[in-house]
């Protein structure tokens, strides 16, 4: 019982544990287990806050090389994720092989290219 708590967390566990191997655990020390967990859950991360958490570090470094799993570790989310952002965030990246991309400042380009025009 204490593997599948450590393993799904409170909620998920109930499920994933046999009636009959719960039985097995006398009243009291699965109330105590549940009690000792009930705080443990595993917090959700949303897409809005890794896109902030991402942007905010693009703003942050421009002109940096960097690769998804490096983007993966910095918005704490997966590599498919990073990609994700990638392909939806143009203007921030600017790619240099198959694996690499460098971070652009776009604001800065579209105000020198503005000046150029005036």
């Amino acid at each position: 019982m204490r593997a599948a708590l450590d393993q799904h967390g409170m909620p998920l566990a109930l499920c994933h544990v046999p009636i009959r191997v719960r039985n097995l655990v006398p009243n009291l020390t699965l109330r105590l287990l549940l009690d000792s967990y009930r705080n443990q859950q595993p917090t959700v991360v949303t897409g809005d806050e890794v896109n902030s958490a991402l942007t905010a570090w693009c703003d942050a470094h421009p002109y940096h090389t960097v690769t998804t799993r490096e983007l993966s570790e910095v918005g704490g989310c997966t590599q498919h994720r990073a990609r994700k952002f990638i392909a939806d965030n143009p203007h921030y990246f600017k790619r240099l092989n198959q694996y690499k991309h460098e971070v652009r400042n776009y604001r800065e380009d579209r105000a020198h290219d503005k000046a150029l025009t005036a």
